[in-house]
């Protein structure tokens, strides 16, 4: 009897291991020095609980990626989970919710949005949480930037969102962990990815030199959309504590219709693509995908 006890044990045991649904069993010995199953690990489902780690490479966008940073660290408290959208249609709503679509950075808006741009090249609005996430939209954070990184974050956004060749793809309403990889060193990315993340960077009375520009400080250049549709510094603005960001149909009543990329068109099918300033626009990758597939 004891024999077909043994067997039958190992027999489940197997069964357990060899379960493709599992990831690999953490195996310790009872007290008669049997292997037995300790703790079992789940893959990461998509859900809020337990999200899929998507890693993005910075390489190209070292701006925009340290505003990200700053936004997740100092203003979310370290947060890297979020949802992808459901539905392709709430990028355009996100995109007009969160004030890019103003295009407030650009020459001859500076003034009208109450903008604050870091040079002349920094016409782009980088807008995060990203217009692809659920939490994209009203609230979102906007931070000037320039066209080539806003094409090479829609690059790098693509190559996670899109892909089929990962080992755990990440589909529409899953949720997410971000991280980056290539991110310089002793900014915000490095504090943020710290275990436990380093908040009192966010304290400290200091100015970065970050891709290249002129020093400056993140907090002068975060900037919300207001109920006046105009852009306010976030960091100590009383204004920001009482209003609400306007709705995406308040924005389409009070100024022009503007040409939104559509999902699935490239970017290579425009001349004009500044009328897109979204922080994951539409770009064309190699073998005809892009990012809005």
């Amino acid at each position: 009897m004891t024999s077909t006890l043994s067997s039958v044990s190992k027999a489940l045991l197997f069964l357990l291991l060899a379960s493709p649904s599992l990831t690999t069993p953490i195996i310790e010995p009872d007290a008669a020095g049997t292997p037995t199953i300790a703790e079992i690990k789940p893959r990461a489902t998509g859900d809020q609980n337990s999200p899929i780690d998507a890693e993005f490479d910075v390489t190209g966008w070292p701006l925009s990626a340290e505003f990200n940073c700053y936004v997740m660290l100092c203003v979310l408290g370290g947060n890297r989970v979020f949802q992808r959208i459901r539905n392709p249609s709430d990028r355009r709503t996100h995109y007009r919710q969160s004030g890019a679509y103003f295009v407030a950075f650009h020459d001859g808006n500076l003034g009208m949005r109450n903008a604050q741009r870091l040079d002349d090249s920094t016409v782009s609005a980088e807008e995060f949480p990203w217009e692809s996430l659920a939490q994209g939209g009203s609230g979102a954070h906007l931070f000037p930037t320039t066209a080539a990184e806003q094409q090479a974050q829609g690059r790098a956004l693509a190559a996670r969102f899109s892909s089929t060749r990962q080992a755990t793809p990440i589909n529409r309403g899953d949720w997410i962990r971000i991280a980056f990889r290539g991110y310089s060193r002793g900014g915000y990315c490095e504090a943020l990815h710290a275990n436990p993340p380093d908040t009192s960077i966010c304290h400290r009375n200091f100015q970065e030199h970050i891709g290249g520009h002129p020093e400056f400080q993140m907090k002068d250049f975060d900037q919300v959309l207001g109920s006046d549709y105009k852009l306010h510094i976030f960091s100590g603005s009383k204004k920001r504590s009482v209003e609400q960001p306007v709705s995406g149909v308040t924005v389409r009543r009070q100024v022009e219709e503007r040409d939104i990329i559509e999902e699935g068109m490239q970017l290579a099918e425009r001349e004009d693509t500044s009328q897109y300033d979204g922080s994951d626009m539409c770009v064309e990758l190699a073998g005809g995908s892009n990012t809005c597939d």
